[in-house]
């Protein structure tokens, strides 16, 4: 019986072994559980703890052209400004002139020169000896300038350097201005000036219109300035100028035609013969133009003749 009961034992044992191993066995998947233990994804993470980008950020530490910004510091253009602070168009008054044939220029040399208390006029020819153009250089210490304007070709006779520059005063301000002649021009020979204006300092700006005045005449009285010029042998220009700053402008303006004894002003003919209401007017002394009187023929008065060197 005991070995029986042994036996029996034995079997049982071995029954419950063979049914319990299989299970522990193979329940491999809940032991490893290799996904959740080794979790790759998770631990690494390199995009996250590295993120070089935002650490390094090397467009932003640096930001070469907001730092440097040579264009504005620099600004080389406005800091200058040369041609402001030298004005070279208004001290020397080039403009006034053009220069026609810049190679004649070259080889042109002073062939003759005027020197008077304010000024020294020098005349400059070439090699078939034709006058090119003219300087007139301003005696001041502080304040000289230098003015150049060619011969004009349509002009007549070639003026003297002697007798170049005219002193009045045109704007009547008490001062002193220059004129310089051009020459005769037309059929009639009608007398053109460069007028220069001098101002407080002993400089002198240019006279804006007045080389457009045939046979300037001062009136000091009225100041205004008289123009005088023949159209033909019968009818003669009349004209009034007044200033408006460095400009003179016509103000008024007629023509007087001498055989028909008529003024024609503003589109209208006035009759002036010796029993008409308006002769008074237009020819007598006194009256609103005066064109018999003296002072249309008057000119700029007479060039100072107090030449120190005459070369």
């Amino acid at each position: 019986m005991k070995k029986r009961f042994l036996l029996l034992c034995m079997l049982a044992f071995l029954l419950c072994a063979c049914a319990v191993e299989p299970a522990e066995t193979t329940t491999a998947p809940v032991t490893t559980t290799v996904p959740v233990t080794t979790a790759v994804p998770v631990t690494t993470t390199a995009p996250v703890t590295t993120t070089a980008p935002v650490t390094t950020a090397v467009p932003v530490t640096t930001a070469v052209p907001m730092t440097t910004t040579a264009p504005e510091t620099t600004t080389a253009p406005e800091t200058t400004t040369a041609p402001e602070t030298m004005a070279v168009p208004e001290t020397m008054a080039v403009p006034v002139t053009t220069i026609t044939d810049p190679s004649a220029i070259d080889i042109a040399v002073p062939i003759d020169t005027y020197e008077s208390d304010t000024y020294t006029v020098t005349e400059y020819r070439n090699s078939d000896d034709s006058v090119i153009y003219w300087t007139v250089v301003t005696k001041s210490i502080l304040h000289s300038q230098e003015f150049r304007y060619d011969r004009d070709e349509n002009a007549g006779p070639i003026p003297s350097v002697t007798t170049l520059v005219a002193e009045a005063d045109i704007n009547f301000d008490g001062r002193t201005d220059l004129c310089l002649f051009k020459g005769y021009f037309g059929a009639q020979g009608a007398r053109l000036y460069i007028g220069y204006l001098q101002n407080a300092d002993g400089t002198y700006t240019l006279c804006e219109g007045f080389e457009n005045i045939a046979d300037p005449a001062l009136d000091a009285e009225n100041k205004v300035i008289l123009s005088t010029s023949r159209e033909n042998a019968a009818q003669h220009r009349y004209g009034k100028y007044a200033f408006a700053g460095n400009a003179v402008k016509c103000t008024d303006a007629l023509i007087y035609t001498v055989g028909d004894e008529t003024v024609e002003m503003d589109g209208v003919v006035y009759s002036i013969a010796s029993d008409s209401p308006d002769r008074d007017r237009f020819l007598g002394e006194g009256g609103e133009w005066e064109l018999e009187g003296e002072k249309w023929y008057s000119g700029l008065g007479v060039v100072r003749q107090n030449s120190v060197s005459d070369k």
